[in-house]
């Protein structure tokens, strides 16, 4: 599993997500994240979406590795909530995500 992907999205732009190999590692950072899956060579978008604090998204892992055979959880740190939402409407547009989630709070 690659360390960085670039995420596109609908506007054309490219997103850069790092792996999170360990849910303990999670930041508290505010954030977006993606759960992928790879499927022939290529990486899915099975899930997308913000958070106030990352660690919250381990609390979705479960779910989506289990319904939706996510195998990897890559994130975008950004603390500007209009950054971040913008990033995640941007990769959900484009990839039609099974699982999307807006703005997680603790």
């Amino acid at each position: 599993m690659n360390e960085f992907i670039d995420v596109e999205g609908a506007s054309g732009a490219r997103h850069r997500f790092r792996l999170m190999r360990d849910l303990s590692a999670l930041p508290a950072t505010a954030g977006a994240f993606v759960f992928v899956r790879r499927e022939a060579g290529c990486t899915k978008v099975v899930a997308c979406g913000s958070a106030n604090s990352l660690i919250e998204v381990g609390k979705l892992w479960l779910r989506a590795a289990e319904q939706h055979q996510a195998d990897a959880l890559y994130v975008y740190l950004s603390v500007a909530r209009r950054m971040r939402t913008e990033v995640h409407q941007d990769i959900a547009e484009k990839h039609l995500p099974a699982l999307v989630t807006v703005e997680l709070d603790p």
